[in-house]
């Protein structure tokens, strides 16, 4: 739900930006996420039989994207929160 959200969020806030003539690029932290997703999903489809601490070495890295994303997402609605507002 946080990936998914997420995206949701910065579709709206990308619209927001562009009204205002500005370009929402990519943060260091967004391609973090994007990789650490993009192995999580890959673990997710070969399924490892690898334990750590009580379950699935896919469900950790499934757990670390979603606080890579939530943490992106935060980082970009801080740097773009002036979008935002309501201009008068």
């Amino acid at each position: 739900m946080a990936i998914i959200g997420r995206e949701l969020c910065l579709l709206g806030l990308r619209a927001a930006v562009a009204t205002q003539g500005l370009h929402l690029d990519p943060s260091i932290l967004g391609k973090w996420k994007a990789t650490v997703q993009f192995a999580a999903l890959a673990l997710v489809m070969i399924r490892p039989d690898v334990m750590v601490g009580g379950a699935f070495l896919d469900q950790w890295l499934l757990a670390l994207a979603a606080l890579v994303t939530v943490w992106s997402g935060v980082d970009y609605f801080v740097r773009f929160s002036s979008a935002l507002r309501i201009q008068t």
